[in-house]
């Protein structure tokens, strides 16, 4: 009603022409260039925070067995918990400080490179979480209250590192309550196990097609989907927020897919284990490990090359051995 009145004259086409075109831009211009100043400020001092707060011990595995220190009569681990290799002796390896969980340098280092700030075996942080950020908590509320009078990014607004999702275990069930695929990421007896896919293949198998993708088990929530014949299934801590791990089964699923080609439930009984080191590429030890598709495709490509180079040598060499014995 406003603007048919105004536009009655020429002064409210004037006053219309000069809101939607200088005013109203303007004003989004203004949030915009804000915001990316803000984002400037806190990500090259997060940069700085991080190499201040993350950096770790190195040392010979052999020196470490010979004065290394142990936690509450803990033994010494003797395989690495990210690349499960076992550890040589001339291996440069990392102990955590609070923890004293040993891995290699290389997966330590890129584990933290993939911002986790916790131990992958027990979750514990690397360092004081209020120590390391209560300088740039500070800088987040003076910068954000500073631009355009309104608080754009607050220290509640940012998820803490100690509040990563953690993920138990991952389950694939078909519709008939065959398990295609488990891995687990807490310590589980195969009693135990067995008694997790007996009751969870029957919670979710018999739940309706219009209820929630959630569902309350043993303190825990599971979080499921269904892809044709398959649920995709994941649990999680009571206080993770389950649309993230849906994100992640999604993210999954569409790997899946680009990698088979459509995949269905027969990809994954006759490839499995491709199936599982897909899954590798893209969780460890619970956590998301990769969310790039190219990324993950890339590395199961120099997989699948090496495995068809190892075949191709060991069919030369049963060549050689074959015509050696005749």
């Amino acid at each position: 009603m406003i603007c048919l009145m105004a536009s009655q004259s020429h002064l409210g086409m004037a006053v219309i022409l000069f809101y939607t075109c200088f005013w109203i831009p303007f004003h989004q211009m203004k949030k915009f260039l804000g915001r990316l100043f803000f984002g400037v400020i806190f990500f090259a001092h997060f940069q700085q925070q991080e190499e201040e707060c993350t950096s770790l011990p190195v040392a010979r595995f052999q020196d470490l067995q010979a004065h290394g220190t142990k936690r509450c009569g803990q033994v010494l681990e003797k395989t690495c918990s990210v690349c499960l290799v076992d550890f040589e002796e001339e291996d440069l390896v990392s102990q955590l400080g609070k923890c004293g969980h040993v891995f290699h340098v290389d997966c330590i280092e890129r584990w933290i490179e993939s911002s986790h700030f916790t131990c992958p075996v027990c979750r514990s942080l690397f360092f004081n979480v209020k120590t390391c950020h209560a300088k740039l908590d500070e800088e987040v509320n003076i910068s954000s209250s500073y631009i355009n009078g309104e608080r754009i990014w607050g220290c509640k607004g940012r998820q803490s590192f100690a509040d990563l999702i953690k993920i138990q275990f991952v389950l694939l069930i078909s519709r008939q309550g065959k398990v295609r695929l488990t891995k687990w990421y807490s310590p589980y007896t195969q009693k135990e196990r067995s008694k997790v896919l007996r009751e969870l293949s029957g919670v979710i198998l018999a739940r309706g097609p219009k209820l929630c993708n959630f569902v309350d088990w043993r303190g825990y929530k599971v979080v499921y989907k269904r892809y044709a014949s398959l649920y995709f299934c994941m649990c999680i801590d009571q206080e993770d927020n389950e649309l993230e791990v849906l994100e992640v089964i999604h993210h999954y699923v569409e790997i899946l897919d680009r990698y088979f080609g459509s995949v269905c439930e027969l990809d994954l009984i006759f490839n499995f284990h491709k199936a599982y080191y897909i899954l590798d590429e893209i969780l460890i030890a619970g956590e998301l490990q990769e969310s790039s598709k190219k990324t993950v495709a890339r590395l199961i490509a120099a997989q699948d090359s090496l495995v068809e180079t190892a075949k191709e040598q060991a069919s030369s060499i049963s060549n050689i051995i074959a015509q050696a014995t005749k």
